[in-house]
């Protein structure tokens, strides 16, 4: 009766330390997506204003065409950097879109509408300095913690195993 109570006690250990790992986990999903949507986001605004410049650029550079201060090819050389930074945008465009349906399939809503985000709040620095930062990863590992309780059930059906296996003398 002992070994099997040793059993389920270590069973159910293993399970909540399993379950916390999942928990984890899926936090550490949401985060990461979350700060690939902010930064698609702000991708998405550095090349929005990019494509901007290179059409206000485009439309100086064809009237400097008109006045003779600026040849053809000044012409056709702003005209593709404009493009490429229209097609810049709409890779930009297809990046967040795709980062805000990761995001809400991590969150259990894949149909999550686009909204303003904020890096308020958000912290990507290691608290302590590296080393602490690293020391603390593996103390809390949720791995870890799984082995950890594995081995503690392991010793404790081997000894359970020995204590049975040992022969009862009666004098």
């Amino acid at each position: 009766y002992a070994r099997r109570a040793t059993s389920a006690r270590s069973s159910a250990e293993g399970a909540a330390l399993r379950v916390d790992r999942v928990r984890r986990e899926l936090s550490l999903n949401i985060r990461v997506a979350y700060v690939h949507v902010l930064a698609a986001a702000q991708r998405r605004t550095v090349r929005a204003r990019l494509a901007e410049l290179a059409r206000q650029a485009g439309t100086v550079t064809e009237q400097l065409f008109n006045t003779g201060a600026a040849d053809r090819p000044d012409v056709l050389a702003s005209e593709i950097a404009a493009a490429s930074a229209a097609l810049s945008l709409v890779e930009a465009d297809n990046r967040l879109a795709r980062d805000w349906l990761r995001l809400g399939v991590s969150v259990g809503q894949p149909a999550l509408t686009r909204q303003a985000i904020s890096d308020a709040g958000l912290s990507l620095t290691l608290p302590d300095g590296r080393e602490a930062a690293l020391q603390q990863a593996l103390a809390e590992a949720p791995d870890l913690q799984v082995a950890r309780a594995a081995l503690v059930a392991a010793e404790r059906q081997r000894e359970a195993e020995r204590r049975l296996q040992a022969p009862m003398l009666t004098v």
